[in-house]
């Protein structure tokens, strides 16, 4: 099984993020990733001013990382481990331009990407457009939009993975509306690329990873499931994570005699057009060497009645 995960510990001025980390380690959690919350992306009209005198951007602040010591994470120094930080930056989408503005460089800079759609048009795009490697939910309010599987398996392909958190749902008023949240989630994606997180405001929102994935019980995930949304699919979030700040395009390089009996037809159909290039360019040559064979009184007499 891979290092237990909590993709999203928020990170909130006053509030120590030190203390969640090492309560995080004590739990036996191996992975952490700090969340920087942005509610909006670009900013919101002052009176008073006009456009151009208006920052239309958000200034984005940097990405966290808390200094540890060997005492707050003993527990993890005795397996012979280190508490591995990485960051992330969370925004509410709201708006289809935001997407250009999250492709810039203080956001890009983040080892983690997600949004949370307010609508269904967003939440498509966020499914098969916007470059993101989690889509999450205020999963303690009932959604204005339907989860339909359209979207969700292009969301699949492109190896996006949604984002049921935990925490919100701890107080007894809300707890009803996140486990019908979180069923109508997991029912579209049969337990495929679902991650559980806390979204630790405070440390005493944390609980230990057996008993995260005792909840996925109640969220419609099997035994199995449960435990992968804590730990695999966290790695798997994070490898797609650093394929896409790293690789553009791949291409991939296999012998003729390897192709599937489908895919012959392609060797024949590069050969033929290579011919054709050859014979293209043969042409020309021939007739570069047929003008310079000329002699040089013919061709004085082709250039004279050109012009």
């Amino acid at each position: 099984m891979a290092a237990f995960s909590d993709l999203n510990i928020l990170h909130i001025e006053n509030i120590s993020t030190k203390e969640k980390l090492t309560l995080a380690a004590k739990l036996g959690y191996d992975v952490v990733a700090i969340n920087v919350f942005v509610e909006n992306v670009f900013c919101q009209e002052e009176k008073g001013k006009s456009k151009k005198e208006q920052s239309k951007n958000v200034a984005i602040p940097a990405p966290v990382k808390v200094p540890l010591v060997d005492k707050d994470i003993a527990d993890l120094k005795l397996r012979g481990k280190e508490l591995k930080q990485l960051s992330r930056f969370t925004t509410v989408l709201s708006d289809p331009g935001q997407w250009r503005r999250m492709q810039e460089k203080d956001i890009q800079a983040y080892d983690l990407i997600a949004v949370q759609p307010v609508t269904e048009k967003l939440f498509h795009m966020a499914c098969s457009t916007i470059d993101v490697d989690i889509i999450t939910f205020n999963i303690v309010e009932k959604l204005d939009y339907y989860i339909k599987k359209n979207p969700v398996g292009k969301a699949l392909e492109r190896g996006v993975y949604f984002e049921i958190t935990y925490s919100p749902g701890l107080h007894q008023s809300s707890r009803k509306t996140m486990i019908s949240n979180a069923l109508k989630l997991t029912q579209v994606l049969r337990g495929k690329n679902v991650i559980i997180s806390s979204a630790a405001r405070i440390a005493m929102d944390l609980r230990g990873p057996y008993d995260v994935a005792n909840l996925g019980l109640l969220f419609g995930l099997t035994e199995s499931q449960g435990k992968d949304a804590i730990s695999t699919n966290c790695r798997a979030c994070m490898l797609c994570a650093e394929s896409r700040r790293s690789l553009k395009s791949a291409i991939t390089v296999i012998k003729s005699s390897e192709l599937p009996a489908s895919d012959e037809w392609t060797v024949s159909a590069c050969r033929k057009e290579g011919s054709e290039v050859e014979s293209e360019s043969e042409d020309q040559e021939t007739d570069t060497s047929f003008e310079a064979a000329k002699p040089e009184s013919k061709r004085r007499k082709v250039e004279m009645k050109e012009k």
